[in-house]
Order: structure tokens, then C-alpha cells, then sequence
């Protein structure tokens, strides 16, 4: 995947309408220094951008596959450009999101805004919550859970909310 490209594409979207987005998912581990492969791009964006987001896609020739309140994904027609999928937020979680997203390098010398490691590690905890087959998703949180930078209490709070204190006591050990 030739995650530069798909950037060059979506970023005018974003830039034009002074909406704010974020990288999540594998490329933003990356970002952070995890070591892990991803195939596809995850994007967060604000909920009131996901209709006119959808058509900008599908203008550029992303097939839509899925459209969920909170969710939509996209296949690209060219293989290098692959999957994207996007997340949705509104509300004080979009404000608190995006306050605290920095630029950090994701490929070749491309910056993107990402969460803070605290956010990064919510996501994970609630797609883990809401899928315990994912198991990709621990090993993720292990990753994050050993940032030294990593505010713990904020992040034993996303573990005792989603009703997943065990795992983070079993991550934390590890």
C-alpha cells in the first residue's frame, strides 16, 4: 500500500474545509515506534464530515463497502491504494481527540496528526471490548501500555470502563 498517496488524497478534503483528522490504528503505532505491519489506512474524523467525506472518496474511485453511524470503509479500485477505513467522533470526545493529536512521521518523511498514546490505547480497548477475537488488538495495548510516557491512570480508567481491569493488570505484567 502506498500509504503516502492515499495521504495526498484524503488530506485536501480535510485541509479545504478546515476539518481536523487523525491517523489511528496500525499506521499511528508505527508512528510511535510499535513494530507492526498494517495493510490498510484507519482514519478518525468528526462525525458531521462522514456524508460529504463518503462522496469525496467515492469521486476518487473508493468503492464503499460499509457505512455505520460511527464507521465507514473504502476499498480503492487501485491495489496500491487499498482500504480505508475512517472513524467517527463528535462531542467532547472529538474536541479532546483532536486537542491532542501531534504530527509525528508515519512513512518516509510523511507527517500526519495522531492521537496521544492515552487515545490510541482508549480505541483499542473498545474495539477489543467489543470483539475479544481480536487478538491483534492486545498486543497493541502491551505496546502501549509500555510507553514510559503512557499516563496510566487515564488508561486503567478506559480498562475498568470497557470491564477489562483483568487485562490490564495481565498486560502490565508482561
Amino acid at each position: 500500500m502506498d500509504v503516502t498517496r492515499v495521504v495526498g488524497l484524503i488530506r485536501p478534503f480535510f485541509v479545504e474545509r478546515r476539518e481536523p483528522f487523525a491517523v489511528v490504528g496500525g499506521l499511528a503505532l508505527l508512528a510511535y515506534g510499535a513494530p507492526r505491519a498494517t495493510f490498510d489506512v484507519d482514519l478518525l474524523a468528526r462525525r458531521a464530515a462522514q456524508d460529504d467525506l463518503v462522496a469525496f472518496l467515492e469521486a476518487r474511485r473508493f468503492a464503499t463497502l460499509g457505512v455505520l453511524p460511527g464507521f465507514s470503509s473504502h476499498q480503492h479500485a487501485e491495489p496500491a491504494l487499498g482500504r480505508l477505513d475512517v472513524v467517527y467522533v463528535s462531542g467532547k470526545t472529538a474536541e479532546a481527540v483532536f486537542a491532542g493529536c501531534v504530527d509525528r512521521t508515519i512513512a518516509s518523511g510523511l507527517e500526519v496528526p495522531v492521537p496521544r498514546l492515552e487515545h490510541l490505547a482508549a480505541m483499542k480497548v473498545q474495539a477489543f471490548a467489543a470483539d475479544r477475537t481480536r487478538y491483534s488488538d492486545l498486543t497493541d495495548l502491551q505496546f502501549l501500555l509500555s510507553q514510559p510516557e503512557l499516563d496510566h491512570a487515564e488508561v486503567r480508567g478506559y480498562f475498568d470502563s470497557a470491564g477489562l481491569s483483568d487485562y490490564y493488570e495481565q498486560l502490565r505484567r508482561r
